[in-house]
C-alpha cells in the first residue's frame, strides 16, 4: 500500500474526502490542515506498531558492519535503524549449515562484542524502525510492515485529526486501530537445535554421585 491510499482512506474515514461526490479542495475549510498532518501522523503510527505488537526483522551481514578491536574483544555498531536485537541470535552459515549463535554481549544502545572470531558466513538478525514517509511523501512511496499492519495504520491517523472536533469519533477511531493491533501478535516459532555440553564430564560425575571423582 502507497501513501496516497492511506491519505485518501483517512480522509474517508473522518468525511472530509468528497462533498456530494465532488473531492475536497485543499482551499476548502481546514482540509490543507488535515492533509499536511498526515505524514507524520502515519509515520508516528509506523513507529508505534514496529516497536510493540508487530517487530519488523532484518539482516546484515557481520562483515558489513562498522568495528573497533579492544584487546582480543571486537565491538561491532549496528546500522541506523537498529531498534532491539533479535532474540533469536545470529545465524553462522558453516559447511553449508545453519547454526544460530547467541554468544555475544550488548553494549549501550546499538553496539555489541564478540570475543572470538566467527567462521564462516555470519547474518546479525534485528529488529529494525520503519521506513519514514518524511514530510513531503511522493503518492507512490510505500508503506512499511505487513499488509495487516497497514490497513491499521488510516484509523490511528484518522482519530488523531478528529480529537479536537468530535470525541466520538476520535475513540471509535482509536478503539479499532487498537482492535486491529490486537489480532496482530506474533506467533512463536519453533527451531531445532543441538545443545551443548557445558559441562566438565568429571565435575557432572561427582555432582549426581555426591562422591569423591578420584581427580586429586
Amino acid at each position: 500500500m502507497n501513501y496516497a491510499w492511506a491519505r485518501d482512506f483517512t480522509l474517508q474515514l473522518i468525511s472530509q474526502y468528497t462533498i456530494a461526490g465532488d473531492a475536497v479542495k485543499l482551499s476548502y475549510n481546514n482540509q490543507a490542515d488535515y492533509v499536511n498532518k498526515i505524514p507524520a501522523l502515519l509515520d508516528d503510527a509506523q513507529e508505534y506498531v514496529a516497536t510493540t505488537v508487530r517487530r519488523i526483522r532484518a539482516l546484515v551481514p557481520l562483515s558489513a558492519l562498522s568495528r573497533s578491536r579492544f584487546g582480543d574483544v571486537v565491538v561491532y555498531s549496528m546500522p541506523e535503524d537498529f531498534w532491539q536485537m533479535c532474540s533469536a541470535g545470529m545465524v553462522v552459515f558453516r559447511d553449508g549449515k545453519p547454526f544460530r549463535y547467541h554468544r555475544y554481549h550488548m553494549l549501550g544502545e546499538r553496539q555489541f562484542a564478540l570475543d572470538q572470531e566467527l567462521p564462516g558466513t555470519v547474518m546479525v538478525e534485528y529488529y529494525r524502525h520503519p521506513i519514514h514517509l518524511g514530510m513531503n511523501p511522493a503518492d507512490d512511496d510505500k508503506l512499511d510492515n505487513t499488509y495487516e499492519v497497514q490497513a491499521a495504520l488510516p484509523y490511528y491517523v484518522a482519530a488523531h485529526l478528529a480529537v479536537l472536533d468530535d470525541a466520538f469519533a476520535y475513540q471509535a477511531l482509536y478503539n479499532e486501530f487498537e482492535s486491529r493491533l490486537s489480532r496482530l501478535t506474533e506467533m512463536p516459532q519453533t527451531e531445532f537445535n543441538t545443545i551443548e555440553d557445558v559441562y566438565d564430564p568429571v565435575w557432572m560425575h561427582e555432582l549426581e554421585t555426591g562422591g569423591d571423582c578420584g581427580c586429586m
